[in-house]
């Protein structure tokens, strides 16, 4: 950090007083247009009462009609059935109450006539249809579903009258409507009556010569070929049960004859003699029994008798086994007589199965033919039904079409008849004049916040140090002389105890201890004109002054200058005359215009200020200038509108940046003190002027306030002084932020 730059408080702390100041500057906003807001509301109030004044009070009479849709249909039951769309069928008669046709019926009406509503300065050119369909509203009341039928007039009684008139006519075109409808419906029902009647005749024709063609009994569900069918269908399932029984029987016998044992065909045979013994055979086994059982007897007399080892035995046990062999043999016989049996029973069941299925095929054929017809004679009954309930439907429909001749479309009911309020329904007062408020309140608050938004001019004292990076000084606050600046320009002088005294004492205390050794030059300057630069300038010189320093107050705005008229010299030689002459320097300067102070006047500079303030006579003047002297204030021109200010900046060794609240415009003020800060200008800080809240000059008149950029104290002296040279101030000190102390009285 170099001597030229003023101290930086870190960046978070100034973005935290940013977002603090922010929420109020809202309010201030609002505060600052309290008048906007207040007046155009009012203003707006005015303009709705001067247009209610203007306006003629209408009377709205209405009346409640509910209608129920009817979806007409001739060839089913009933006048009409409700069908789900009301909110269509309300919406199409709003449109025909509305209609020329009906509005025209209206108007020609008895009932309208003499109307004081429809009289013909009232009209204005127009017809009464014409002022029928401006006046006449219809409206759908969404929650119950009504029809909402309304006139506007300035007259109560005829406002229901003509709603009275709408509904009769809007009611007996609908009843025409009706009756024009029922006596077609009828016609169009007898027409479709006679041709069902026809057709029913012509069915049950078709129906009695299919049944006579195919021997079918009309009533009866079967006819006798199907009962044949199902009595062979019956037989042909015994017989192909029989055949798959005697089957097995023979596929059994057949698999036991091809057994290489004989002991298998033999048990059937044995099974088949005990169940269907056969005569031969049996004849044949009870006398091969008989000789066996003889011959035994004989074996055992003789064992007992020779023995059982005799030989004579061997014969008769050779006979015995022959005969049990011939036994043996029978039931085999047995089993061939059953196989035989067996295949020939199989054959025969086969053949009478065949039989059967040829019948019940052919039988089949029939029945399929016959069934063809039954199911044409079935849907020829059927529509016979369907005709006979037709035409008994329609024979209800034609009785109902002529005894309810008046239903139709629609059913319309009125729920309530017109009637009109006491108090007039147009215009609207209450909710014109709430509207009217609210706009204007609305376009109030829009406008301050525009115009607040839009205005760039520095208000706030807060707000300074933010925008400028430097801190606040001291603030002057606004005085009531109001444009006497002499009296202003020597307050300090002349009322050391008001709060610019103070201000200007904090200038004093902070510009001693920036400056090295207390000594040096310090620029009281602002970014344009009427910023109040002149004023402090000359206050802060007499109060160096006196504090006791040896001061010389230059007037360097030699394009305007203002000093010698406060302090009511000769401009005289002056500034420029000193730079333009080789005049003694104290010729020019004026001693004592205060104690302690000298003036030195800005001359006539013949509009070569700027000539002037750049050659090198000005630096060699205040060098010699700075040996005289202890303090010099320099009141330079503003830094936007000449480039004096720049010059005289640089070679000043502090520089104090006036600035009016309320005037001054923050672009401007920026720009100035970017240009300060370019040309190497050492600022020692913001000194804001008519402030007009006493509570924030009172703030800042006790002390030096910290911003983002306090002063820092110089390492060495700007013209070549030495460190050691420089008085060190206190660090207890009250009221200084020079070395960044923070100050003890808040």
């Amino acid at each position: 950090m170099t001597q030229n730059d003023p101290i930086r408080l870190p960046q978070i702390e100034s973005q935290s007083q940013g977002n603090e100041a922010d929420p109020g500057r809202m309010l201030q906003i609002l505060w600052r247009g309290k008048w906007i807001l207040l007046a155009v509301p009012l203003l707006a109030f005015g303009a709705a009462k001067l247009w209610l004044d203007g306006q003629t009070e209408f009377f709205s009479a209405t009346a409640r009609v509910q209608v129920d849709a009817r979806e007409v249909n001739p060839l089913k039951a009933g006048a009409g059935e409700a069908i789900n769309k009301p909110r269509t069928v309300l919406k199409q008669q709003q449109g025909l109450i509305k209609s020329t046709p009906l509005l025209r019926r209206v108007a020609e009406s008895p009932a309208l006539a003499g109307m004081k509503t429809f009289a013909p300065e009232r009209l204005n050119g127009t017809t009464v249809i014409g002022a029928l369909n401006e006046n006449l509203q219809t409206n759908i009341d969404v929650e119950s579903d009504l029809l909402l039928v309304s006139f506007l007039s300035p007259y109560r009684e005829e406002a229901v009258a003509v709603v009275d008139e709408a509904l009769r006519v809007y009611i007996e075109y609908h009843k025409e409507k009706k009756r024009a409808e029922a006596t077609e419906l009828a016609e169009i029902v007898r027409k479709e009556w006679q041709s069902a009647i026809t057709e029913l005749d012509e069915v049950s024709a078709k129906i009695t010569k299919l049944q006579s063609d195919n021997g079918l009994l009309a009533g009866e569900d079967r006819s006798p070929l199907q009962t044949k069918l199902d009595n062979a269908n019956a037989a042909l399932n015994l017989a192909h049960l029989e055949t798959q029984k005697l089957f097995g029987v023979y596929e059994e016998m057949r698999l036991a004859s091809q057994d290489p044992a004989p002991e298998r065909l033999k048990e059937r045979g044995l099974y088949w003699r005990s169940k269907s013994p056969v005569a031969m055979l049996e004849e044949r086994g009870n006398t091969l029994r008989s000789q066996r059982e003889q011959k035994e007897e004989e074996l055992t007399r003789r064992e007992a008798e020779l023995g059982p080892a005799n030989p004579k035995l061997a014969s008769l046990r050779e006979a015995i086994a022959k005969l049990r062999a011939a036994e043996d043999q029978l039931a085999l016989d047995y089993a061939q007589h059953y196989l035989q049996s067996t295949l020939i029973d199989w054959e025969r069941a086969r053949l009478n199965e065949q039989s059967l299925a040829a019948d019940q095929q052919a039988l089949l054929a029939q029945v399929t033919s016959q069934n063809a017809v039954i199911d044409q004679i079935k849907n020829l009954s059927t529509a016979r039904e369907e005709l006979r309930l037709r035409v008994a439907t329609f024979n209800e429909r034609i009785k109902q079409l002529e005894v309810l001749n008046d239903t139709g479309a629609l059913n319309l009911d009125v729920i309530e008849y017109a009637r009109a309020g006491v108090r007039p329904t147009y215009p609207e007062v209450e909710k014109t004049y709430i509207y009217a408020l609210g706009a204007g309140g609305i376009l109030a608050f829009g406008l301050v916040l525009l115009l607040g938004l839009a205005d760039r001019r520095v208000r706030d004292v807060e707000d300074v140090p933010k925008l400028l990076g430097m801190s606040v000084l001291g603030v002057l606050p606004e005085l009531p002389h109001g444009a006497n600046r002499v009296k202003i320009a020597r307050s300090v002088e002349e009322d050391p105890h008001s709060l610019v005294a103070e201000a200007i004492r904090s200038v004093r205390t902070a510009t001693i201890f920036a400056l090295p050794g207390g000594r040096g030059v310090v620029l009281v300057t602002s970014a344009s004109a009427d910023e109040g630069k002149t004023v402090c300038a000359s206050n802060l010189a007499f109060a160096l002054a006196g504090a006791g320093k040896k001061t010389l107050l230059i007037d360097a705005d030699m394009r305007k200058p203002a000093q010698h008229q406060i302090y009511s010299i000769d401009n005289g030689l002056g500034l420029a005359g000193l730079l333009t002459s080789a005049a003694a320097v104290k010729k020019a300067i004026v001693p004592s215009v205060a104690h302690g102070l000298d003036l030195l006047p800005a001359g006539d500079a013949r509009g070569k200020a700027a000539e002037l303030c750049e050659g090198a006579a000005l630096t060699e003047l205040v060098r010699a200038l700075r040996e005289s002297y202890e303090c010099i204030v320099i009141d330079s021109p503003p830094v936007l509108e000449t480039s004096e200010a720049r010059v005289l900046a640089a070679m000043a060794d502090a520089t104090v940046f006036v600035l009016r609240l309320e005037v001054s415009r923050a672009p401007n003020l920026k720009r100035a003190a970017g240009i300060l800060r370019g040309v190497g200008a050492r600022i020692l800080g913001a000194l804001p002027n008519c402030s007009s809240s006493k509570r924030g000059a009172r703030a800042y008149s006790g002390g030096i306030s910290y911003g983002p950029g306090g002063p820092s104290a110089p390492a060495t002296h700007p013209r070549g002084g030495d460190e050691s040279e420089a008085k060190v101030p206190d660090p207890k000190a009250r009221g200084t932020d020079f070395l960044g102390l923070e100050e003890e009285s808040a």
